[in-house]
């Protein structure tokens, strides 16, 4: 009796077909396995990447407070400067005249 090669229900000889499927098995678990972490791993870099930006945010936000400060400061001790010298370059010219 021939056997039909394309008959699904063939068992080709020498082929362990439990061990097949049991490899398979393995195979699909290890790929949804790394399927799985590398979901995870996106996840987990989108949140810190969401984290660095609000960093990045807050200390930009903080550094231009502080440069805001820091002008601040500088034009009330450059107008203090600038009226100490007028009131200096008065004083001379009154001298001056009298």
């Amino acid at each position: 009796m021939a056997t039909n090669p394309a008959d699904p229900d063939r068992l080709a000889v020498g082929v362990d077909v439990e061990r097949i499927e049991r490899a398979e098995a393995s195979l699909d678990k290890f790929i949804e396995a790394r399927v799985r972490e590398r979901s995870e791993q996106e996840s987990i870099e989108g949140l810190w990447a969401a984290s660095d930006r609000k960093d990045r945010e807050r200390r930009r936000q903080d550094l231009r407070e502080a440069w805001s400060l820091y002008h601040d400061h500088m034009s009330r001790l450059h107008g203090s400067l600038s009226e100490e010298h007028r009131t200096k370059s008065e004083a001379l010219c009154d001298a001056q005249r009298e």
